[in-house]
């Protein structure tokens, strides 16, 4: 059994409005005269309030950033109740709303909070462009002295400014007007992703020099990437709070004690038999007793897992044992992931004492009180977010599947302090970086080529005509790299490996077909693989015969079904996925979550000598899965979008956060995504350093 006792942080005596009793970092962040603040507190130790309360008190329109979507609605409604509690009128400007030109009220008692991301603008759109109604939107909130506050994810900001909206001219124009970026769960971006977010935040701020915007990162722990912002931002503020491990002068109880079992994982749970181990675990800790006194809670076992398909067949698993008491699975086993759309979710205040079962989608949401915990995690970002389930306000038992480097460290001692805990956690998981310095390759010109691309788009609506502007994509990307020139790790800059910037090798570049294959589209992480996939509904506690979403192309060799054509279900596809899909588009009808797919990619002999990033080509490269029947459809999703690159020697033990497929034949697989770029920059790193020594 090991032990991780109680966390307190220190209060002082300084008040915002309503709100008494401020921890020493938020009255540090608030009060800091950097124009670039690192926040490194951990979760549920106030660092939302810090953060608007420092943009309210310079009166500062401020853009807030989050990793997804559900975790920007959620921070939607927490930071409206923080506003309110103050004493501000909040106009919250989300699907609901009907978008007006009109200056409105500027009083400095009124916020505007609105909510943008690819959904909202759908519902908001109607049908017409998502372009034209943010542009509305931030022009009719424009008013003198008016407070405005954006939440938004990533993409949809690098669409914006990388020209996939209509009218992206007039948007950048507007959003340039915001004074301050936040950037919350900083720990969470990692590889191509951080890369990008780390461009667009220079080119909103202007450079290094008198910049226009200010930025601010919140984190519970940093890792590689404080390395990149203390290079890249010389003289940031960087603000820790060091929680105590007891009850000194004025504090408050951030972390209850948690108890528990680490059990080693060497991949992420999949596999029939751990199913029927997790199944029994939580079974057996829903039959426990807990230690609460006064509490009832709504959870009383929460399960948190990697795969979708695994926590789906978990949770089928405990129904049948539920159901072999006698009771009604359906009154206490519930889900939340992904492949549930968010109009059929469970509501969290109806239930009581549930077994809550599902995947990352609950890591953010709701601020769960649970007395049992069951979680696995595969890096430092997903065990942070799924372990601060648990303790919050109540004590908490655990049983936490984990990579073997973090188990063994933690199976040292009995019994821990939480910043301890949270130290062996960081040490353990060095070995999954964030390749910040990734930023300083020489394959992050591709990133930058893409992007200046993309925002060198010209649009003809009457003649229906798109094209690319080559004399100003070359422009644009010289201003990008003049922007972020800056950038450094240790002992690299981005500009002194970006490659020539001579505008003949520019215009030779922007002609390649991958860096036009990025342009055109968008080349956001999870958009470029997904499949339409008809579910049964009682696998995911829903009344109606079956429900419709999207899975990525990995996760569909998990299923076992048929692929059939989107004409024969488009009556009963949701308008939101008929917006990105048409009538031609496969469906996978799905019967069973069991992993039983065998897949591979194989290579012709000329792809295989390749060890550069390059597109899919049918020819070079083919899917060959367990079910023939699906390799025709798996070949033309990939095929023409995708980056790929071979890499030799990789296995089952290399990131498992890069996406792969493994080569029929080789000793290695085929990098899929935009992290080919990652793949080859560390593959010819590790060529460096073998030569070197």
């Amino acid at each position: 059994m090991i032990v991780v006792s109680e966390a307190y942080i220190p209060q002082t005596d300084r008040r915002y409005g309503a709100i008494e009793g401020l921890y020493e970092h938020q009255v540090k962040t608030i009060e800091s005269d950097k124009s670039v603040v690192v926040l490194d507190a951990p979760t549920g130790s106030g660092k939302t309030l810090a953060a608007l309360a420092r943009v309210l008190e310079r009166r500062t329109p401020a853009v807030f950033i989050y990793p997804t979507n559900m975790l920007v609605k959620d921070q939607v409604r927490s930071i409206k109740k923080i506003l309110v509690s103050l004493g501000y009128f909040v106009n919250v400007i989300s699907s609901e709303w009907i978008p007006s030109v009109s200056g409105g009220n500027s009083s400095e008692h009124h916020v505007d909070l609105i909510h943008i991301t690819g959904e909202t603008l759908e519902d908001l759109a109607e049908g017409s462009a998502k372009g034209t109604v943010l542009e509305r939107i931030l022009k009719g909130t424009d008013g003198a002295g008016r407070m405005r506050i954006v939440l938004t994810n990533p993409d949809t900001l690098y669409l914006v400014l990388s020209g996939m909206y209509s009218r992206h001219g007039l948007i950048s124009e507007q959003l340039f007007k915001f004074g301050a970026v936040v950037v919350d769960e900083f720990h969470l971006y990692a590889g191509p992703i951080l890369a990008r977010l780390v461009i667009m935040l220079n080119e909103m701020r202007g450079g290094s020099k008198n910049p226009l915007v200010e930025l601010l990162f919140l984190s519970a722990t940093l890792g590689d990437t404080l390395d990149l912002l203390r290079n890249t931002y010389p003289g940031l503020d960087i603000i820790k709070a060091i929680p105590m491990t007891r009850e000194e002068g004025t504090c408050r109880k951030i972390r209850h004690k948690t108890k528990g079992e680490v059990r080693t994982q060497t991949k992420v749970l999949v596999d029939d038999e751990s199913v029927d181990e997790v199944a029994e675990e939580i079974m057996r800790l829903y039959d426990a007793p807990y230690e609460w006194k006064n509490d009832t809670p709504n959870v009383k076992v929460l399960g948190i897992f990697s795969s979708v398909t695994f926590a789906v067949s978990v949770a089928k698993r405990v129904k049948e044992l539920v159901e072999r008491r006698g009771l009604d699975p359906a009154n206490i086993v519930k889900q939340i992931h992904g492949l549930i759309p968010r109009s059929a979710r469970t509501d969290i205040e109806s239930i009581n004492e549930a077994i809550l079962i599902g995947t990352s989608a609950i890591e953010v949401g709701v601020d769960f009180n649970v007395p049992f915990l069951v979680m696995e995690a595969h890096d430092l970002a997903s065990f942070l977010q799924r372990f601060g389930r648990g303790g919050r306000h109540n004590p908490c038992e655990f049983l936490l599947y984990l990579p073997q480097p973090m188990a063994d460290r933690l199976r040292r001692a009995e019994n821990w302090s939480f910043t301890e805990f949270l130290e062996q956690a960081e040490q353990a998981f060095k070995e999954m970086p964030s390749y910040a310095d990734f930023l300083c390759s020489k394959q992050v010109r591709w990133l930058l080529l893409s992007m200046a691309l993309a925002g060198s788009k010209k649009i003809d609506f009457y003649r229906k005509k798109e094209w690319f502007d080559k004399e100003s994509a070359v422009d644009y990307f010289k201003t990008l790299v003049k922007l972020n020139a800056f950038v450094s790790m240790g002992d690299k800059n981005l500009k002194d490996n970006i490659g020539p910037l001579v505008d003949d090798q520019i215009e030779l570049d922007l002609d390649k077909w991958p860096i036009r294959v990025m342009a055109e589209n968008s080349f956001i992480r999870g958009a470029m693989n997904n499949i339409l996939v008809r579910f049964p509904g009682h696998l995911v506690d829903s009344d109606t015969d079956y429900l419709y979403s999207e899975m990525d192309i990995f996760d569909i060799f998990r299923l076992r079904g048929s692929l059939e054509k989107a004409e024969e279900h488009w009556k009963q596809i949701p308008s939101d996925l008929k917006r990105r899909y048409t009538v031609e588009s496969p469906v996978f009808v799905a019967n069973s979550f069991e992993r039983r797919q065998y897949h591979r990619i194989a290579l012709s002999s000329n792809a295989s000598a390749r060890y550069i990033t390059s597109v899919f080509q049918r020819g070079d490269t083919s899917i060959k899965s367990g079910d023939p029947r699906m390799n025709e459809v798996l070949n033309n999703v990939l095929e023409g979008r995708n980056l790929v690159f071979f890499w030799r020697g990789m296995n089952s033990r290399t990131d498992y956060r890069i996406p792969r497929l493994y080569v029929e034949g080789e000793n290695g697989a085929m990098v899929i995504g935009d992290h080919a770029l990652v793949a080859e920059y560390l593959y010819k790193k590790q060529k460096e350093e073998d030569w070197s020594s």
